[in-house]
C-alpha cells in the first residue's frame, strides 16, 4: 500500500505531476480535497489532523476499492485538470461560472494500489509532522522563483493572506507574520517561497524534491519514482510555458531574492 502527500509551491506544476500519478496503471491522486480544508479549519492540532488524515487515506482507499464515487476537481469526463486555475477543461456551473467537484470512481483497482492526494499550502504547513508520522510518501513540487512570484502578483487570492486559505495559516505562524508585514509585495512573496522552499529543504532526506522544469524535460521521472517505466499518457500534454515577465519585474524580483532567497539558491542559483 502506497500512501502519497503530493504539495509543493503555489502555483509550480504540482496539479500536472497529480495528473501524472493518476495516470499511472493502479494509481489515483486526488485534487486538492476540500474535505481536508474543512477538518483543518475545525482541528486546532497538528497532531490531531495528522492522525485523522491517516485515517482518511484508508477511507478514501476502501471507498475506490468499493467502487463508490468521490468528489475531486477534474475535467467533465473525470480526467484529471493541468491547471489549477486555467485549464478550460473545468467543470464549472452554468449559472455562476465557478468550478465544479466531478464525481468519479477508478474500476479495477486492486488492493495496494497508489493513492495520492494533494494540495499546497495545507500539507507544507504540515510537513514537519507528516515526515514524522513516517507514514507517507512525500513529494514536494518546486518552480523557477521568477515564474511562481509573477504568477503569485497576478493571483486576485494570493497564497497565505488571511482567508486563503482560510483558517489554515495558524498551522504555519512563520509565514503568516511574513504576509503580514509592513513591507512591499514582492519582498513579502519571495520570503514566502524561500519559506516554501525552506520547508522542502529542511526535509529532504525524508521527501522526494521534484522541480517543475525537470518534469517538463522528463515526464517518466514521476513514474520512476514509483517504479513504473511506462510515461503517463497524460505527458503529451504537459507544455513547457515561457511565462514572459517585464524586465522591471525580474530586476525586483531578483534584487528581492539576493536579499531574502537563501534557500532558494539550494535549487535554482541562476534565478
Amino acid at each position: 500500500m502506497t500512501d502519497v502527500i503530493l504539495t509543493g509551491l503555489p502555483r509550480s506544476g504540482a496539479t500536472v505531476v497529480s495528473a501524472l500519478i493518476d495516470h499511472l496503471p493502479q494509481s489515483v491522486c486526488l485534487n486538492s480535497p476540500d474535505w481536508h480544508l474543512e477538518n483543518a479549519r475545525r482541528m486546532s492540532s497538528r497532531l490531531a489532523f495528522c492522525k485523522w488524515l491517516v485515517g482518511d487515506f484508508f477511507w478514501q482507499r476502501l471507498q475506490l476499492m468499493r467502487g463508490e464515487f468521490i468528489p475531486d476537481w477534474r475535467a467533465e469526463d473525470g480526467v484529471p485538470l493541468l491547471d489549477g486555475m486555467h485549464d478550460p477543461r473545468q467543470a464549472k456551473d452554468d449559472v455562476t461560472n465557478e468550478p465544479l467537484p466531478i464525481s468519479f470512481t477508478r474500476p479495477g483497482l486492486r488492493e495496494g494500489f497508489i493513492l495520492a492526494m494533494k494540495h499546497h499550502t495545507l500539507y507544507t504547513a504540515l510537513l514537519p509532522m507528516l515526515v514524522r508520522f513516517n507514514h507517507f510518501r512525500i513529494i514536494a513540487v518546486i518552480r523557477n522563483p521568477l515564474d511562481v512570484v509573477a504568477s503569485w502578483q497576478a493571483m486576485e487570492k494570493p497564497p497565505l493572506r488571511r482567508g486563503n486559505p482560510h483558517g489554515i495559516a495558524r498551522f504555519w505562524p512563520e509565514a503568516l507574520t511574513v504576509m503580514d508585514a509592513e513591507t512591499n509585495e514582492t519582498d513579502k512573496f519571495v520570503q514566502l517561497y524561500d519559506l516554501y522552499l525552506q520547508r522542502y529543504y529542511e526535509s529532504r532526506e525524508h521527501i522526494d524534491i521534484l522541480r517543475y522544469e525537470d518534469v517538463v524535460r522528463d515526464p517518466g521521472m514521476v513514474g520512476r519514482l514509483f517504479g513504473r517505466q511506462r510515461v503517463p499518457k497524460s505527458a503529451k500534454l504537459i507544455e513547457p510555458r515561457n511565462r514572459m515577465h517585464s524586465q522591471k519585474n525580474v530586476e525586483r524580483i531578483r534584487a528581492s531574492l539576493k536579499k531574502y532567497g537563501i534557500f532558494t539558491r539550494e535549487y535554482y542559483a541562476d534565478a
